[in-house]
């Protein structure tokens, strides 16, 4: 529930987009759209102007205004909060309230994703917040269509309508949203009807679903799934010759994974890490193809002929164990050592937030209709662990964000994923789809690309 931390897991982000607002937002096709602001423009090149809807509230009665917007941005842009998405701020440095209804946001560069980066990080809270963090986020207040009625730990949170809110009242009286880390054990409370929203569930559970009477809703996100390697873990042979991690992806056999495990209704990542339709994408990009004799070989000439031992550490999160699992099985067939690590999805948040996960880990990659809020993960602007980087990549995609010119950020964004693909700084496997339970009384469960769901747009008959 805190909203400088609670958005590295899907659960902590559904939660967050239930109770709290941003100036922008992303509709269903991740497109920015106003929220609490009502319009935007770049009025010179380091600044931005927003204005504000002058109807809302936040859930203790406070009225929103620009001050509290500008407390939010500058708790954004400042490094020390260690805002788990402040990257996405890029340069931003704060903002200054023109007017109660109006503020200006300022950036030490030109920087053209300003809207998308308040969407992906500005959770806006009342001023008095800041006086007592700790005691805020035990009982949060945001402007949200849900209001905050209790939490339990690995449990669930339990949010109630906010009848005031500015788009309308919730059609629920009640939103739980619950922890529940086993796939199956979420199929089977779908089915008995203890939930009305089942996420995440297995491939081959849709029949099953609607032969319950309730609806399978199958969504192919654009979240790609990669194991990633931790590049301070500088012993170990990942770190010590790019043909290992050349190998790596030459051994994992990635269309059998979508078509033995996901039934083939994912799809096989490109050796990038956006998604096709993002600006910015290669198209000239293909997969590594399936050459187990190629992987032994790059071993081999990297000076590992009898393999060595790699670590794969994931989440319970549908396709994270399963995928580290069938990735440490293929890595078996070419002589690497390989074991599959599932850890509690906090241990696992906590432990990729300070750089403690690896040598080998999972991570998933949404797109948010920009090459950049991938990529800038794999530059020293990072906030979230560290991944594989390099100069050069840094200069092109932090370069990409310095400069308004569609042209040059494409050049650049090509360029970078080309240079990642000959240096890998990852396993790319499959890009997932999500099987949804809605139970048969459910009526428009709006959920878009990346698995977020409008709560306040959903009703039950």
């Amino acid at each position: 529930m805190d909203p400088l931390k609670g958005q590295q897991l899907i659960q902590g982000k559904r939660v967050s987009h239930a109770l709290y607002d941003r100036p922008v937002i992303f509709d269903t096709n991740m497109a920015p759209v106003p929220q609490l602001a009502t319009e935007w423009k770049s009025i010179d090149d380091t600044t931005w102007q927003f204005k504000l809807r002058q109807d809302v509230k936040f859930h203790d009665g406070t009225p929103l205004d620009a001050e509290a917007v500008k407390m939010a941005i500058e708790l954004v842009a400042n490094p020390e909060t260690k805002n788990t998405y402040s990257v996405y701020a890029g340069p931003i440095t704060g903002a200054t309230a023109v007017d109660k209804y109006t503020l200006n946001v300022k950036t030490t560069d030109p920087f053209p994703l300003v809207p998308i980066g308040l969407a992906m990080t500005a959770e806006v809270v009342p001023p008095s917040a800041y006086k007592d963090w700790n005691s805020f986020i035990q009982k949060p207040v945001g402007t949200g269509a849900f209001k905050f009625v209790e939490f339990r730990a690995n449990d669930r949170v339990v949010l109630e309508a906010n009848s005031d809110y500015f788009g309308g009242r919730p059609k629920i009286d009640q939103l739980i949203i619950r922890y529940i880390p086993d796939a199956a054990t979420r199929a089977a409370a779908l089915k008995a009807g203890e939930v009305q929203l089942a996420s995440g569930l297995p491939i081959d559970a849709a029949k099953d679903i609607e032969a319950s009477g309730n609806k399978a809703m199958s969504i192919l996100l654009t979240r790609g799934l990669s194991i990633d390697f931790n590049e301070q873990m500088a012993d170990h042979p990942i770190n010590k010759d790019v043909r290992v991690r050349q190998g790596l992806n030459y051994a994992i056999d990635k269309e059998s994974i979508n078509k033995d495990f996901l039934l083939g209704f994912g799809a096989v990542m490109d050796a990038q890490i956006p998604q096709k339709g993002t600006f910015g994408y290669n198209p000239d990009l293909k997969p590594y193809p399936y050459d187990p004799e190629k992987a032994k070989s790059l071993f081999a000439e990297a000076g590992f002929p009898n393999g060595f031992e790699l670590e794969i550490q994931s989440q319970p999160a549908f396709g994270h164990q399963d995928i580290a699992t069938i990735a440490a099985a293929q890595l078996g067939k070419v002589g690497v050592k390989s074991k599959a690590t599932v850890m509690e999805a906090g241990v696992y948040a906590n432990a990729k937030q300070e750089t403690k996960l690896g040598p080998a880990f999972t991570s998933t990659w949404a797109s948010f209709g920009d090459a950049s809020q991938n990529l800038v993960w794999f530059t020293s602007a990072s906030t979230i662990g560290k991944y594989h980087q390099h100069p050069e990549w840094d200069d092109l995609i932090l370069g990409a964000n310095k400069t308004v010119d569609p042209a040059k950020r494409e050049a650049n964004f090509h360029r970078v994923t080309a240079l990642m693909r000959e240096s890998p700084p990852c396993i790319w496997t499959v890009r997932m789809p999500e099987i949804w339970g809605v139970a048969k009384n459910v009526v428009n469960p709006d959920v878009n690309s990346v698995g977020f769901v409008l709560f306040y747009k959903t009703d039950l008959a």
